[in-house]
């Protein structure tokens, strides 16, 4: 058997990879009634008629709880629902880093690393409005913002 050819060699072996990954359940979001108020210098709460958290399958970016299970208690009444009422959007995240050091001389080494942020670059929804409403347009149950997309930078250092 020959030798391996030296280039090739030099190029494929020796890289080092790690990962890391963050799994998380969603935070517990309290609604907020914005349509009145009980005038009491609390938090003011809707009525709260049922279970607000839909199975996962079932949830959009428009309707991630179930708004049609808030109601508004009505003016100087302060509504049953407690803190904490909605389970928010979870995570599931890959943040993955691949570097390699390349021998240039006895001395001289120039590292290569790829740093890759949520790497399968899937949607993870990050905010929600819990701001009760029945007026017109209101965005109440709506996913307001995501994390960032994927995100890759590359970085050469020489050391000598």
């Amino acid at each position: 058997m020959g030798q391996e050819p030296a280039i090739p060699k030099a190029l494929l072996h020796g890289w080092n990879t790690s990962v890391i990954t963050t799994f998380e359940s969603g935070n517990a979001w309290t609604v907020f009634n914005r349509q009145s108020s009980a005038r009491d210098r609390e938090a003011d709460m809707p009525n709260r008629l049922g279970d607000p958290n839909l199975p996962r399958g079932s949830r959009t970016p428009s309707a991630f709880f179930d708004t049609s299970v808030f109601a508004d208690p009505g003016l100087d009444v302060k509504g049953n629902s407690g803190p904490g009422t909605v389970r928010g959007p979870g995570q599931n995240n890959w943040n993955v880093n691949t570097a390699k050091v390349f021998g240039l001389t006895e001395r001289i080494n120039l590292e290569f690393r790829a740093e890759m942020y949520n790497f399968f670059n899937h949607t993870q929804y990050k905010n929600i409005n819990t701001n009760f409403s029945t007026f017109s347009g209101t965005t109440f149950g709506w996913i307001t913002s995501a994390r960032d997309g994927r995100f890759i930078q590359f970085g050469l250092r020489l050391t000598f």
